[in-house]
């Protein structure tokens, strides 16, 4: 069994949803507040699933990339885009010791969602051992776009329309509009 080359957890999530629960009624064309809560878990649900499916931070949070040692060509991808900045990269030293490596010998190319090993500097060595390397990056936006809110409302408006967990169809099927929506949002990214 081989390991992943890498782990991603979101440690804070967004302080807010990007679409309201308003906006998803006007969308549901529902009226009345018996839903309301339950349209709530939906909408954060979708998002969680939008941000799955497109490999996309919807709205500004937090993320923690651990990796079993610092890659060899000098560059780490960092997996969840957009990337807005880079708290900390911590790694294990060879003597088991925590320790930060300096902002100052990497650069942080948030266009690419990278960081770059800089001129002449060096990773320092780790500790041979799972998740050495550790990488806290803020991704995401203030504000979703339109086509990220849109898809969020045909994903809700399919899970608030069919609330039975066994149907005729399979259970994996997502609205073609959804789908759509998302290969706008992270080209290539929805199976």
């Amino acid at each position: 069994m081989s390991m992943l080359p890498y782990s991603l957890t979101r440690s804070v999530d967004p302080s807010s949803e990007p679409i309201t629960t308003a906006d998803v009624k006007t969308h549901l064309r529902v009226s009345g507040s018996d839903d309301d809560s339950y349209i709530d878990i939906l909408i954060e649900i979708a998002r969680r699933q939008l941000e799955n499916d497109s490999r996309t931070a919807i709205i500004t949070q937090t993320w923690v990339q651990k990796h079993h040692a610092f890659p060899t060509d000098g560059v780490i991808e960092l997996r969840m885009t957009p990337v807005a900045s880079v708290s900390s990269i911590q790694y294990v030293d060879v003597n088991g010791d925590t320790q930060t490596f300096s902002s100052g010998d990497y650069t942080v190319d948030t266009s690419r969602g990278v960081v770059w090993l800089g001129y002449q500097k060096q990773w320092p060595s780790t500790r041979d051992h799972s998740d050495v390397v550790t990488i806290t990056y803020v991704a995401g936006a203030s504000a979703a776009t339109q086509t990220q809110k849109h898809a969020m409302r045909f994903l809700i408006a399919h899970w608030y329309e069919n609330r039975s967990p066994a149907e005729l169809k399979p259970f994996h099927e997502t609205p073609l509009g959804y789908q759509v929506l998302v290969s706008q949002i992270h080209p290539g990214s929805y199976p």
